[in-house]
């Protein structure tokens, strides 16, 4: 196959990865466990994110470890990256910042949409539901507002892994 080819097919293998990561997750209590490289697994998110997505998706990552498992990880920021995507349309900007502060991790969603409640109505809340529900599971916090890019901002806080 040519480079167009393998490239596509590489990303069906990593989205199958992620996806038989994630029955394991529900299927095998064992694999429950964390630690999660953040700016890893922003890294992975972005680029599946960016294989449906013809806008630009910018990723600014620091070196950071969350208690959180990564499978809650993916599917967080990839509930998180959907609704960015759509809020911000075809040729709109996302960027997905992680940053490491004293105790806690932060992830950062920002989109240039027309902001929380501007839109279409109802479009995020399944995938807003989601992220709460699993943040929570992980100890974390939800926090939403407006971002620099003219819509919505999604802060996502998480407990940092143990030194």
């Amino acid at each position: 196959p040519g480079p167009a080819l393998r490239a596509r097919l590489r990303q069906i293998a990593d989205e199958a990865s992620r996806i038989a990561d994630i029955c394991g997750h529900f299927l095998d209590p064992a694999r429950r466990t964390g630690p999660s490289d953040l700016r890893m697994l922003a890294a992975d998110a972005a680029d599946s994110a960016r294989s449906r997505y013809p806008g630009i998706i910018d990723v600014v990552a620091e070196p950071v470890m969350a208690a959180a498992h990564p499978v809650d990880v993916v599917r967080i920021l990839a509930n998180l990256l959907d609704n960015a995507c759509r809020a911000a349309g075809p040729e709109g900007r996302v960027r997905l910042a992680v940053e490491r502060g004293e105790e806690r991790a932060l992830m950062i969603v920002a989109d240039s949409g027309p902001g929380f409640g501007n839109g279409e109505s109802g479009q995020a809340s399944l995938g807003l539901g989601i992220v709460a529900a699993l943040v929570r599971r992980n100890n974390g916090g939800l926090h939403m507002g407006t971002s620099d890019l003219g819509g919505l901002a999604v802060a996502v806080t998480l407990p940092v892994e143990a030194r």
